[in-house]
């Protein structure tokens, strides 16, 4: 997998062009999909050849709508590039958006979390993605949420079970984990309802034109859906809320 297809710069976006002409000439009638940053948007030649190639859902590491907080996990690319102009035209090139957001952030906050389900609930995003800010281990995150004292969890391996990207594993200055726990288990279940779904289908279908590329969404979204529901099954009658500092043994 390259975490971002399209790169930096002229030289990358030559190499991806490139790669899709590579693809077309050779008649491979591959349906992909790739990962790459916002600027996928910003060249309809680069989209035109992926959609060509056979590209039906992008993956873009979107995090956050509020520019400070994009400032501070360093996503300075997203805040120069207008979210809605790039979805407009890879949705032109009948590709989907797959939206990935971050939750759980130290400028987070009840309102700050429901207002990014607003956003994409109202927004053209086709597949929700939506993680708990997660510090891993061997991480500059890690390192400065250690020295602040912020970690729930920091006995490994043992600890590693709560590292999955879905559990709060630290303390966020704004919100306790409670809290936290309460908002991002209301905000999953509206995001991810059948209704929800099934609107977003065929929102890709009319933005898209491309039956196969809204089927690519919805079962993307059904698979998301389906590692909610199961996680939440995982995680029943396991304690999730720790003091920071406090280690935790792997539930049996």
């Amino acid at each position: 997998m390259d975490d971002n297809i399209i790169g930096y710069g002229v030289a990358a976006e030559k190499r991806a062009l490139e790669l899709f002409h590579g693809m077309v000439e050779r008649g491979l009638k591959k349906s992909w999909f790739c990962q790459a940053s916002v600027n996928f948007g910003s060249n309809p030649e680069v989209l035109k050849w992926a959609a060509k190639s056979g590209c039906k859902m992008v993956f873009l590491g979107l995090e956050a709508v509020d520019d400070n907080e994009l400032a501070a996990m360093n996503k300075n690319l997203n805040i120069k590039l207008e979210y809605g102009k790039a979805f407009k035209n890879i949705h032109k090139a009948g590709i989907a958006v797959l939206g990935a957001f971050i939750i759980g952030t130290n400028l987070d906050t009840e309102k700050t979390i429901i207002g990014k389900a607003d956003y994409i609930l109202h927004n053209p995003v086709d597949v929700i993605q939506v993680t708990t800010l997660t510090p891993l281990p061997g991480t500059e995150l890690f390192q400065q949420m250690k020295k602040d004292g912020q970690l729930l969890y920091s006995n490994f391996p043992a600890d590693w079970i709560h590292f999955d990207m879905t559990e709060l594993t630290f303390k966020p200055d704004q919100i306790s984990p409670v809290s936290f726990e309460r908002i991002n288990e209301l905000q999953q279940r509206r995001l991810l309802s059948l209704s929800v779904l099934i609107r977003k289908f065929f929102g890709t279908l009319i933005r898209t034109g491309k039956l196969e590329t809204a089927l690519w969404a919805l079962n993307s979204n059904f698979v998301y859906r389906k590692a909610f529901l199961c996680n939440r099954k995982h995680n029943f009658g396991k304690s999730k809320v720790r003091s920071p500092g406090r280690s935790a043994q792997p539930s049996r």
